[in-house]
């Protein structure tokens, strides 16, 4: 029989299945027999007849075997002509540790020969490059298959930064060792457990954590048990990892506060979506309050939203791919400012000064107290609530009110770094300071007539000045002095008080408002106004008593009948008369108390030839008024006698003689008349 079919006789062949293992190595005799020089030969071999080892024998040529030939697997072929002596899929030449490229079984690789270099033919391999040494172990003797139950997924599909497992199931195996390669060809011995993997010597591999860059990765499985000597890999599982949608970290979204307790109802958070997705596609965005409700995709917050702690909250938000379902977290930070802090400021009262309720308000003047100590805050002014919350139609600083007496304005008071604003209100009263009604004080220059020099008493025009007003009332000489509030006259000097410097001085007045201190200041003028001027030597009125004036008059009766105006003509002097208004009166008693005054002075008819009228004479414009007096005289009216005046009929001299008329020269009567004048 040859076996290996190379040319040798197995009784003679020393390897008779050519799997690099000598005959007498798998025969199992070497635990009774030497081969120190392992050249398949029993070492200083002692024979009998029959040509046997007498090691071997149970007694010297009896041809009885002291061992049994091994046949591991029972099958009928002893291991020195089996490939696979113990029939556990691993052939013997590898088993023993030799090489076997093509996997036949045989020593080496195709094509092999047992040829020496002399052309012998030795029954051996000499073609392979190793073989007939002492195998690494006894591993081709016995029998330990490797049977995988459930082999790796061949492929797996991941989410980036998830965690797999690539499971084998076998009772079989005794070791494992997880290999990985890019691209199939080129492993790596995965060596220990790391921030990737776990269970890297177990049937379970995990990879946690999963990074985009073991995409596309093949794992496998180096198994081994014990007397199972040949490499034996598990099917490779293809790892496909789906990348998660991009994240960032958003900015805040921001709120102002509405009632100082860091709580808003009105965080709308898809206003951070499209941030959030920073230009990514297909990519669904919810909002969760917990890290677990975000993993999970659990509880999505979809209305305004109410936060639950005051003033800053972290919410999760997930980001998921629509077709691969891959998810992402990020955080977004919900920021509550807060807002200014308000006052309700007291009203404001201003002063008018035209008494029409409107003013002007310097608007800044109130920033200091509506701030309250705050920094970094703008305040501007509305008329309405609306124009404040839309900071529209801003006021001027210089700001007059459109409301007469009353405004109420819209405060708002924004943060310079948040733009958060608070509001509050500002009302304005414009006072009506007192009303100063008052005519010039005239006095006449009655004491030491023509000095223009007359004491007044400036209280007399309290009342007129006050009229009923609750003001307190002050008088001064000079307008600054009234401005200032200083040097005002003491109530002596006002009941007692004398123009010294001309016959008009102006007198200053301050009137304040007792409630609303809102000052108001006039003046008015003192003058002393001169006595009409009138003649020291009034012209007596005379008259002729020619009768026949009335009924019953008579001449020469002593009666007559006077037209008194006709004496203010001499009565008034260096003024026209008309300005004046002259009063008549019989006694001076009736001058003195102004009665009595003569009823018709244009028609007065006497009550004795030699009369004294008395004449109180006013100035129409000032009413200074002076008195005067002047005599009415009746005087005898004279009838002479005919003076006895004759010329000749042709005293006329223009030749018409008998003509009765005559030439007089009545100065010639002159002399005869003036005689009997009374």
């Amino acid at each position: 029989i040859d076996f290996d079919n190379d040319g040798v006789l197995d009784y003679l062949d020393l390897d008779s299945d050519n799997d690099g293992i000598y005959d007498l190595h798998e025969s199992g005799a070497l635990e009774f027999i030497n081969d120190e020089d392992l050249d398949g030969t029993i070492d200083e071999i002692q024979v009998g007849i029959n040509g046997l080892s007498n090691s071997l024998e149970t007694e010297i040529d009896s041809s009885t075997l002291s061992f049994t030939l091994l046949d591991s697997n029972d099958d009928g072929f002893y291991n020195y002509i089996n490939l696979d002596s113990d029939s556990d899929g691993c052939l013997d030449v590898i088993e023993a540790g030799y090489t076997d490229p093509n996997d036949d079984g045989l020593l080496g690789d195709d094509p092999i020969s047992t040829y020496d270099i002399n052309g012998d033919n030795t029954g051996i391999v000499t073609s392979g490059v190793d073989g007939y040494t002492l195998p690494i172990n006894n591993d081709f003797t016995i029998n330990a298959p490797i049977t995988i139950d459930t082999q790796p997924e061949s492929e797996i599909i991941v989410c980036e930064d998830g965690s797999i497992q690539i499971i084998i199931e076998s009772e079989t195996i005794d070791s494992y060792s997880w290999q990985s390669s890019p691209d199939g060809i080129d492993w790596d011995i995965i060596p220990t457990d790391n921030e990737y993997y776990n269970g890297v010597d177990s049937g379970i591999l995990t990879i946690n954590n999963i990074p985009l860059s073991l995409n596309n990765f093949k794992y496998r499985a180096l198994v081994d048990r014990i007397g199972y000597g040949c490499i034996f890999y598990s099917e490779e599982s293809t790892v496909f990892i789906n990348p998660l949608p991009d994240i960032i970290v958003p900015t805040g979204l921001e709120e102002c506060d509405d009632d100082y307790d860091g709580i808003v109802s009105y965080f709308d958070l898809s206003q951070k979506t499209d941030e959030i997705l920073a230009g990514q596609t297909g990519i669904v965005v919810t909002y969760h309050e917990t890290i677990e409700d975000a993993e999970n995709n659990a509880n999505g917050i979809v209305d305004l939203y109410t936060n639950t702690t005051a003033d800053n909250q972290t919410l999760h938000v997930r980001l998921e791919d629509n077709e691969t379902g891959c998810a992402a977290t990020t955080t977004l930070d919900l920021i509550v400012n807060p807002i200014p802090e308000i006052i309700i400021p007291p009203i404001l009262e201003v002063c008018d000064a035209n008494y029409d309720g409107i003013t002007t308000i310097d608007l800044s003047s109130l920033d200091a107290t509506i701030l309250n100590g705050q920094t970094g805050i703008s305040i501007t002014y509305h008329e309405t609530q609306e124009d404040a919350n839309n900071a529209t139609n801003i006021l001027p600083i210089e700001y007059q009110n459109s409301n007469p007496n009353t405004q109420e304005l819209i405060v708002r008071l924004e943060d310079d770094v948040t733009g958060c604003y608070s509001t509050t209100t500002q009302g304005i009263i414009v006072n009506i300071p007192g009303l100063i009604e008052v005519t010039d004080y005239e006095l006449c220059d009655y004491t030491n007539p023509g000095d223009l020099t007359e004491v007044f008493d400036i209280t007399t025009k309290d009342d007129e000045i006050i009229n009923g007003q609750n003001v307190s009332l002050s008088y001064f000489t000079s307008f600054s002095d009234s401005q200032d509030n200083i040097n005002a006259l003491s109530t002596a000097a006002l009941t007692n008080y004398s123009n010294t410097n001309s016959a008009s001085e102006t007198i200053y007045i301050r009137l304040e408002h007792n409630v609303t201190g809102c000052l108001s200041y006039g003046d008015f003028n003192i003058t002393v106004n001169p006595l009409p001027n009138v003649s020291p030597e009034v012209t007596d009125l005379v008259q002729c008593d020619i009768g026949d004036l009335f009924d019953g008059d008579l001449a020469n009766d002593g009666y007559s009948i006077y037209n008194l105006e006709e004496a203010a003509e001499n009565v008034v002097i260096g003024d026209d008369p008309e300005n004046y208004t002259l009063t008549f009166y019989k006694t001076p008693e009736d001058l003195e108390a102004e009665t009595n005054a003569i009823e018709d002075p244009t028609a007065y008819l006497n009550e004795t030839p030699l009369e004294n009228i008395y004449c109180r004479v006013e100035n129409i414009d000032t009413t200074c008024y002076t008195t005067s007096y002047f005599y009415l005289e009746t005087i005898f009216n004279p009838i002479p006698e005919d003076a006895g005046l004759i010329v000749c009929d042709n005293s006329e001299g223009n030749g018409n003689d008998y003509d009765g008329l005559g030439l007089f020269t009545l100065s010639d009567a002159n002399e005869y008349v003036l005689s009997i004048i009374i």
